[in-house]
């Protein structure tokens, strides 16, 4: 129920935490610039959970599309957990998710898929740098679904500007991880 400071910018330029006493450059170049956040760094402006998930789905699905592992990989969180209908696993670095990511992009070629679609249905905000989102996702050819649809559920957290997956669950009932096919 309290605010509390997450992060903090400002002109002085210590070198050291706690600052003991502010060092502000002499000749004041510093406060003629303003301090600028990148494009895309969600603190510069009000965005809805669901508009926050929706364009983090897009640019994970594009990924995978691509064929894009280390992209892909970059968009997570480890230690990060991975449910289905009768498992749970945390897997602790990137590589832990390979032949997962491998297997969609098999399933992706081997059927001549387009498009993977992830299509969010809510999200909300559990904190101030966590979201909690729901989306359907399926993998299609023009109109024929290779893939799907798959309920999922996915955390994602903000660290910085940037939101990563921390935690996600599919609605299937595999239990091993990874899997050959959901």
């Amino acid at each position: 129920g309290r605010w509390l400071a997450d992060e903090t910018e400002s002109e002085s330029y210590n070198a050291t935490w706690p600052i003991d006493r502010i060092k502000v450059e002499p000749s004041g170049a510093l406060s003629q610039t303003r301090l600028q956040f990148p494009k895309e760094d969600a603190r510069t402006g009000v965005s809805t959970p669901l508009e926050v998930y929706t364009r983090f789905l897009k640019q994970y699905s594009a990924h995978n599309m691509a064929d894009d592992f280390d992209g892909w990989a970059a968009m997570h969180l480890f230690p990060h957990t991975v449910h289905t209908e009768v498992m749970d696993r945390t897997i602790k670095a990137p590589e832990g998710l390979r032949d997962f990511f491998d297997m969609l992009g098999r399933i992706i070629r081997e059927n001549g898929a387009d498009r993977f679609d992830r299509a969010p249905s809510r999200a909300e905000f559990l904190s101030s740098n966590k979201i909690c989102g729901y989306h359907i996702g399926t993998i299609t050819r023009g109109d024929e679904v290779v893939l799907g649809p798959i309920k999922s559920r996915m955390i994602l957290q903000r660290v910085g500007p940037n939101w990563f997956l921390r935690s996600v669950t599919n609605s299937v009932a595999n239990d091993v991880f990874p899997y050959k096919k959901p």
